[in-house]
């Protein structure tokens, strides 16, 4: 009965949780389970009344034959004799009657009793049973009520979150409408400028055909120049041949043989000087360049890489970047760490010292560069920005950001006071380092993957390689480039130092060497086994002018003389794919990093 109980006032108190609907659910199934079990066990019902209806019955009986019992004693003692024998006899007749059949009645009340106990067991086993799936569906009703209750607060969460992300979509969406406004503007602008831009380029067009006829009458004149110099030249070595042999003549000591040496040697200094310097080969140890003021210099022949001096760890992960400093005390390299390190480097002892690690890129580093004067290091970054570090203090002085894209090259100009990127945005954009802001964009029309200055009076502009194959020339003043298509997709640019030649190296496994005059393909190098596996793949030319390197993906460096265009040299140390290769400015020394880590410093 307690136990019943508490399970009436639990399943009083999960209904008073219900909803109403629930309840009239499980009171439906509920009527619906008692007229099963009453159909069931109605016979039960019906014996246990038939059995109550005879035990009334026979009660009744007896009650009647004991008045007769009482009616026939009084009878017997008032007549007594023959009279109350035979009365007597009626009564034991009677007794066993009445015997008999509370015999029989007995046995029928235990007959039908047995079968109420065995009903009555069967009644409260399938009772237990029905309170048992009671209590499961109660259970599991509960369960239902706490889900649901759950589910309730989740989607009350989620109707909060996507209140707060519809505001964030309105938000959106009228930041997108002012960027669309921005966008009509910028394109209406674009378009004006276009207008421009071809009313320019008619201009242009008809000036170059004023300047071609220009240019064939100063060329003319300055072959009839250069003639007369050379006359002049040629008189004027004359007379001091002629002068020299007076001398001699005149003198009695010197001897015969002295002056046929002489004279010699005099003759193969006016050669040179008449038809000009003699191209330089691989063996000879100085070559002749020319420098910015036109003057011929003699400079000593860079050193071609043969052996490796040492080798390190640069970065904790891929290599992706390498340059020497402009005065060659500073080796720099950038990688995928996030980090930029440079190196200190000892020309007298050819050793390299503790990194200066410079820290605060958010992603790998694709070109490093430093100041003329070896005390900034400019690089450019994945995070869309590039940065600018003090190297004497390792802090951060600039971070130059405004790129949408990863920014794949950045380079120092006017004297160091600016700086020029370009980036996967397909845009350039020049920076002025005195603010930090961006003066001026540039729309390539293609992604950037170099960006170099122009040495010399050849090109002072800006060039620039791009995935579309072009290399494109960039005139300031009028914002206009220029084009020159190659091959292949360009990899890195470098020019020579007489600015005379543009280095192009190319994912088609090949490296062009461009006149700057002409705007023309002049020499074309590649070897069997080279292969451009990279997208920032560096190639460079030599402090001497005279050899250019690049890295191959099967770890060999290769080196081609400019002049012939031939072969020089193939060198092969590497464990995996060569990115940069690259001269010390005086040559004296050579530096390759490797994909893994590894950086190589190369001697005789």
């Amino acid at each position: 009965g307690r136990e019943n109980g508490c399970l009436y006032w639990s399943l009083m108190m999960s209904m008073r949780r219900m909803d109403l609907k629930e309840k009239e659910k499980i009171v439906a199934q509920l009527k619906l389970r008692n007229s099963r079990e009453y159909e069931r066990d109605k016979y039960i019902y019906d014996a246990y009344a038939e059995l109550w209806q005879t035990n009334d019955q026979l009660s009744k009986q007896c009650r009647q034959m004991s008045l007769q019992v009482e009616q026939l004693k009084d009878e017997a003692d008032n007549h007594g004799g023959a009279d109350g024998a035979k009365v007597h006899k009626r009564i034991e007749e009677l007794k066993d009657k009445f015997r008999e059949k509370e015999e029989k009645s007995h046995k029928k009340i235990e007959e039908l009793q047995e079968r109420l106990r065995q009903k009555d067991e069967k009644f409260s086993q399938k009772s237990e049973e029905l309170m048992d799936e009671v209590r499961r569906q109660f259970k599991a009703i509960n369960d239902i009520t706490t889900e649901k209750n759950s589910l309730k607060t989740i989607l009350r969460q989620v109707e909060e979150n996507l209140d707060q992300k519809n505001v964030k979509c309105n938000e959106l969406y009228k930041k997108n409408v002012d960027l669309q406004d921005f966008c009509n503007s910028l394109t209406i602008e674009t378009k004006k400028k276009e207008e421009q831009v071809d009313e320019l380029k008619k201009k242009l067009t008809e000036s170059n055909a004023t300047s071609d006829s220009l240019s064939e009458e100063l060329a003319k004149a300055n072959r009839l120049l250069q003639q007369e110099r050379d006359t002049r030249r040629n008189s004027e070595q004359l007379a001091h041949q002629e002068n020299l042999e007076r001398q001699v003549r005149s003198s009695a000591d010197v001897k015969l043989s002295d002056l046929s040496a002489s004279t010699t040697s005099f003759n193969s200094s006016l050669r040179k000087s008449s038809y000009g310097p003699a191209k330089s080969k691989s063996n000879l140890e100085y070559v002749e360049t020319t420098d910015k003021n036109g003057s011929v210099a003699h400079q000593k022949t860079s050193l071609i890489p043969q052996v490796v001096r040492t080798f390190w760890d640069a970065h904790d992960s891929d290599v992706t970047a390498l340059c020497f400093s402009s005065q060659g005390r500073y080796l720099a390299t950038g990688g995928s760490d996030k980090s930029v390190r440079a190196w200190p480097y000892d020309g007298s002892t050819g050793q390299v010292g503790e990194k200066i690690q410079l820290q605060g890129c958010g992603a790998s580093i694709l070109s490093v560069q430093f100041d003329d004067h070896d005390r900034y290091l400019l690089a450019a970054c994945n995070d869309h920005t590039a940065r600018i570090w003090y190297l004497v203090d390792k802090v951060q002085k600039l971070k130059l950001k405004g790129h949408a894209d990863k920014v794949s090259a950045a380079r120092f100009c006017d004297k160091c006071t600016r700086v020029v990127t370009g980036s996967q945005d397909r845009t350039l954009k020049i920076w002025e380092l005195r603010t930090g802001q961006c003066v001026r964009t540039l729309f390539a029309g293609s992604s950037c993957t170099d960006v170099l200055i122009g040495k010399q009076s050849q090109w002072a502009g800006i060039v620039t390689g791009h995935n579309d194959k072009q290399i494109r020339f960039w005139d300031l003043r009028t914002n206009a480039a220029s084009t020159i298509g190659s091959v292949g997709k360009i990899t890195s640019l470098d020019q020579s130092p007489d600015g005379r030649y543009l280095l192009c190296c190319c994912s088609d496994d090949y490296l062009r060497l461009i006149d700057m005059n002409q705007k023309s393909t002049y020499k074309t190098l590649q070897s069997p086994g080279f292969h451009v596996a990279l997208d920032w793949v560096r190639a460079s030319f030599s402090p001497c002018g005279q050899y250019v390197a690049a890295g191959s993906s099967d770890g060999s460096i290769y080196v081609w003389d400019v002049f012939s265009g031939k072969l020089n040299t193939k060198v092969k140390e590497h464990k995996d794919q060569v990115v940069a290769c690259v001269w010390h400015p005086k040559g004296q020394v050579f530096a390759s990093v490797e994909k893994t880590k590894k950086a190589y410093l190369w001697g005789r």
